[in-house]
């Protein structure tokens, strides 16, 4: 052939290319070229490479980059720059990094490239904004990954007006940035500036739907990530991963809900997820913290595969929920197993033998810690034997403790030895304690609630009415004790006192009976819980309209006979409430669940699960 022909020849071919690039995706382009025997050069994959770039298609980029690493084809440095390019300007800078790693010769748009992403990147990370946008500002040219890199930066440090006039500078908005903006919105708790991104979204991927529910999930309210979830299962076109029902479960988890639970479950098996590691550790924790430790001990059980984090969560359920010894028993199953446990695996062990009151095998678990498993406890952990020895009312042992631990105590630590005086009447410890914790956490509430109540128990009026008025002083509020009870699928919320349900007055009545049919079965109220200096009929009263006894008398009238009542609460359970729960279990044949601040009581024939050990 001549060199006249050749010309010709390629001239057509090219020609050819073009013509099916501009009308097919790259890798039908590719497939083509080959069933009519064109050879693909150098030219012909920056052509393909330029089109997914402009596209911003990632897949089709990464197709072509893997049809020249099948055909064995030699790229020069002008077409790994031009991998280089697709890779950072469609957002995946982990794979321009590989291919730039592997380039023997590298020229300046190479560096430039590389660069002009990273250090934005690095200072993004560490928090120098002012440092990232003297880098972004002095760029010439921008990849999309890099608008995304400040604007995921400025979202998660709650600069939204900054970051939204970034926004408004891009000339190219891409499904990457507008996801970099909801994310970063939504973990400092900015719902409204995240709603309008996502609602002014034209296409919204399963990264767009995951970020706003694993807000839901985090922040509440929690019921709004499985409306989320169920808008997105509309859109038939975005599937669900593993991502988003992590955050369906974590929202599960802190809603409580056992309906939602279940419901959440059978969208995990219809998606075929079930056997995927961490979605079995979500079910694990969630039908734990929803009241449900069987379905849990049941996930665990057909779990083809275990990590630590599995063992761990029914280790932590299972003490939650009282089963101390079982705890145990499969805490020792791990270590047969051969898997080494960690910091969190302990506090699940000692936990448990707290909540149990078994004092000297927690003292052997800890113990054991760092002389056979080569773990340094942290606060936690002292935390956890302070809070075993004041439970068990060895509180001269737990302050002796405290103040020959090799690392200076923390607010954990000081508020276990508070709680211990709390529940044994210790005034003096008691306030060095407090004293302590106001110096570490000086805005936290429950110290000065956990105070006023060791100086109410004690008739130490003055004292508990100066230190409500300190707390005033401080701008401190006491959070308000609150139960929730979920009863066809809705959730009932209520607060002592509660006039305002549709159904209080039925509520009353059967408040009412109960009580009488407690007072006749030997029930006597506990008015050692009332934190008010009232007499003693006043104290009744208070008693009387706790949340968690309004929660339990609305779900004995609105659910059936014999069924579970499962109630949850923000704060630690009342000993009144935890004696009449007791009481109306055995009077009604109904189980309780109860889950309050700290634990679970299953109240199951005028017996708890704790073994009244609280």
């Amino acid at each position: 052939m001549t060199s006249q022909n050749t010309s010709l020849f390629k001239a057509s071919n090219r020609g050819k290319i073009r013509e099916l690039t501009e009308s097919g995706q790259p890798a039908e382009v590719l497939q083509s070229l080959e069933q009519r025997g064109i050879c693909v050069d150098a030219s012909t994959y920056k052509l393909l490479l330029r089109r997914c770039t402009h596209t911003r298609n990632l897949m089709e980029g990464r197709n072509v980059h893997l049809h020249i690493i099948k055909t064995g084809f030699k790229p020069d440095v002008y077409l790994l720059n031009a991998l280089l390019n697709m890779f950072c300007k469609c957002g995946s800078l982990l794979e321009a990094r590989k291919v730039f790693d592997t380039m023997q010769v590298r020229d300046m748009i190479s560096w430039t490239l590389m660069l002009a992403s990273n250090l934005v990147h690095m200072y993004v990370r560490c928090g120098s904004l002012v440092e990232a946008r003297k880098v972004f500002d002095a760029m010439q040219e921008r990849a999309a990954i890099t608008w995304t890199f400040m604007l995921a930066g400025y979202a998660k440090q709650g600069l939204n007006q900054e970051a939204f006039k970034l926004y408004e500078q891009m000339a190219e908005r891409n499904v990457v940035s507008w996801n970099a903006l909801i994310a970063g919105s939504v973990q400092n708790g900015n719902y409204e500036e995240a709603f309008k991104v996502f609602d002014n979204m034209k296409v919204r991927d399963v990264i767009s739907w995951s970020a706003m529910i694993e807000g839901y999930a985090e922040h509440g309210p929690y019921e709004r990530a499985l409306e989320v979830f169920q808008q997105m299962e509309s859109h038939a076109s975005v599937k669900p991963n593993t991502v988003t029902f992590i955050g369906l479960l974590k929202a599960c988890a802190n809603q409580a809900s056992q309906q939602s639970a279940r419901l959440v479950h059978t969208w995990i098996a219809a998606a075929g997820l079930e056997s995927n590691i961490r979605v079995g550790n979500g079910l694990i924790n969630m039908y734990a913290k929803c009241g449900s430790i069987k379905d849990a001990y049941n996930t665990f059980n057909t779990m083809p595969e275990k990590d630590l984090v599995t063992w761990s969560a029914m280790i932590v359920g299972l003490g939650q929920h009282g089963y101390a010894r079982e705890a145990l028993q499969l805490f020792h199953e791990l270590i047969s197993e051969g898997v080494k446990p960690d910091g969190v695996v302990f506090i699940g062990v000692l936990s448990a033998c707290s909540h149990a009151g078994l004092v000297d095998e927690g003292l052997q678990y800890f113990f054991s810690m760092s002389r056979v498993h080569g773990i340094s406890p942290g606060d936690e952990h002292f935390g956890c034997v302070v809070d075993l020895l004041g439970r068990a009312g060895h509180l001269d042992e737990a302050e002796d403790f405290v103040n020959k631990m090799p690392l200076s105590p923390g607010g954990a630590t000081w508020g276990a030895v508070l709680g211990a005086c709390r529940l044994h009447g210790n005034v003096k410890l008691a306030e060095r304690a407090a004293e302590i914790c106001f110096k570490l956490e000086p805005q936290n509430s429950a110290v000065y609630m956990s105070l006023s109540h060791v100086y109410a128990t004690a008739g130490l009026w003055n004292k508990a009415t100066s230190l409500r008025k300190l707390m005033k002083e401080r701008g401190i509020k006491k959070e308000a004790g609150r139960s929730w009870i979920e009863v066809a699928n809705k959730t009932h919320s209520f607060r002592s006192g509660d006039t305002a349900h549709p159904q209080i007055a039925e509520i009353w009545s059967e408040l009412d009976n109960l009580t009488t049919e407690m007072e006749e079965a030997g029930y006597v109220p506990d008015t050692r819980w009332v934190m008010q200096d009232v007499d003693e009929h006043k104290s009744r009263q208070i008693l009387r309209c706790h949340s968690e006894k309004l929660a339990i008398a609305f779900g004995l009238i609105s659910t059936p006979p014999g069924s579970i009542i499962h109630i949850w609460k923000n704060l630690r359970i009342c000993g009144d409430c935890h004696t009449a729960s007791k009481f109306i279990s055995k009077l009604r044949g109904r189980e309780i669940i109860a889950r309050d601040a700290n634990r679970f009581h299953q109240f199951r024939d005028g017996m708890c699960s704790c073994g009244d050990y609280f």
